[in-house]
């Protein structure tokens, strides 16, 4: 699925399957440890709401942020793969900026942040609203990365 804001983002999701989770449809799941709310939203929704709330909070930014940020590609996933793993990406990880920042005119990779659904799930102990704000503030904190902030500016904005 590929989508496209007003500020020239993309959006792609990884379409892949989700751990196997055996339960009742109508019951709560334990899945990894965080309790789920059904298999519709384990399975296909969390893509589906990553992706509005991506658009949301881009719509939302200021015009000097959007426009600064607009080169960026912003990839809606599972969850770090194997390569990912290998190179230190951390399991638990939320999402990652990539690539060269905003002020670094010769970087040799795109710009690209990516996000990870059920990292970000399990985070949110299964509460869609939790989940909804994980993945805003996830977005945003690797925005402020692509700008050019570290850990402690990202800190000082409340974006960590």
């Amino acid at each position: 699925m590929r989508a496209h804001t007003a500020f020239q983002f993309d959006v792609l999701t990884e379409k892949a399957p989700y751990p196997a989770c055996h339960a009742n449809f109508a019951k709560r799941l334990d899945c990894g440890g965080a309790p789920l709310q059904s298999l519709r939203v384990l399975r296909g929704s969390l893509e589906e709401i990553a992706n509005d709330v991506v658009g949301e909070t881009l719509a939302e930014l200021p015009p000097e942020v959007a426009e600064a940020a607009g080169g960026v590609t912003i990839f809606v996933e599972i969850r770090p793969d194997s390569d990912d793993l290998e190179i230190g990406v951390g399991r638990d990880w939320l999402g990652i900026f990539e690539g060269a920042a905003y002020d670094d005119r010769h970087g040799i990779h795109p710009p690209r942040i990516r996000i990870w659904t059920r990292n970000i799930w399990l985070h949110s102990s299964g509460r869609v609203s939790t989940f909804r704000e994980e993945v805003r503030k996830t977005l945003l904190h690797e925005i402020g990365h692509y700008l050019g902030l570290d850990e402690i500016e990202i800190q000082r904005r409340g974006l960590e």
